[in-house]
């Protein structure tokens, strides 16, 4: 298997697996929403500081934003948690095959701190069930599936490049060890859900010269409680009501 890198000077082996590394979780909020994998989700009352005492590898720095990709001493890979950019772009490339299999990352050479800049876009596709987070709206070369729906991707010079979370309402659970909602989504709830994305992002805040509050009343005007009421499960409907409820306790004058 060729080298690859996560950064400039990181570089990591794709091991090949018979099953995935792990199950995925999606993180939804208005603070951010996150693709989450690994030790953290397995592990009774995992926090981002108990993974982080217990491995290697990127975390935030001061004032500095980082995905946190983490590896036991060993360097094998102990927890993904993927950021989502609040820039939407279209995702216009499409994936090539993934590589036979499921695969987990080897750190090599050990490098036991950096820095992994999160993706600069995303693009939550309710059509295809699909969220991609990317900084190059290129083809990739590579796909390589770590878990059943999460995958990451590798651009010519083998620089990790993106990632591609399928069904992730799905997957969408309210912490990193809760349940999720056993029934599936339903094309309307997707719907929904890619509203949400399209209006409380950098570009409309753009145009609305950075009125958060704006974007705020636009989303309840799209997104009224009947809509709410009709997600179909449980945890996405209460997660998405809390996000609502967080958006206008702390932009709207009530």
């Amino acid at each position: 298997m060729n080298r690859f890198f996560l950064t400039n000077d990181v570089g990591i082996e794709l091991i090949a697996r018979s099953e995935p590394f792990s199950d995925t979780t999606f993180i939804f909020g208005s603070r951010g929403s996150l693709a989450v994998a690994g030790k953290i989700i397995t592990q009774p009352n995992a926090t981002i500081n108990t993974v982080i005492s217990e491995s290697i590898g990127s975390e935030h720095w001061f004032t500095e934003e980082s995905d946190i990709v983490r590896f036991d001493n060993s360097g094998q890979l102990h927890t993904l948690i993927l950021s989502l950019s609040e820039e939407n772009s279209h995702f216009h490339a499409k994936l090539p095959q993934p590589q036979a299999g499921y695969f987990s990352i080897q750190l090599s050479p050990i490098n036991e701190f950096f820095l992994l800049p999160p993706q600069i876009y995303r693009s939550f596709n309710s059509n295809s069930r699909e969220l991609f987070c990317f900084t190059e709206n290129a083809p990739p070369a590579t796909v390589f599936r770590i878990t059943s729906d999460l995958s990451l991707f590798f651009n010519n010079e083998n620089m990790f490049s993106g990632w591609v979370l399928h069904r992730p309402l799905e997957n969408l659970a309210a912490t990193y060890q809760s349940e999720k909602d056993l029934e599936s989504a339903d094309d309307d709830t997707y719907t929904i859900f890619g509203e949400y994305f399209d209006i409380i992002s950098n570009n409309e805040a753009l145009v609305h010269d950075d009125d958060i509050e704006i974007l705020v009343k636009n989303l309840l005007n799209r997104i009224d409680p009947q809509r709410i009421a009709t997600i179909k499960g449980n945890v996405r409907r209460e997660e998405f009501e809390m996000t609502v409820f967080d958006l206008k306790d702390n932009f709207l004058d009530t």
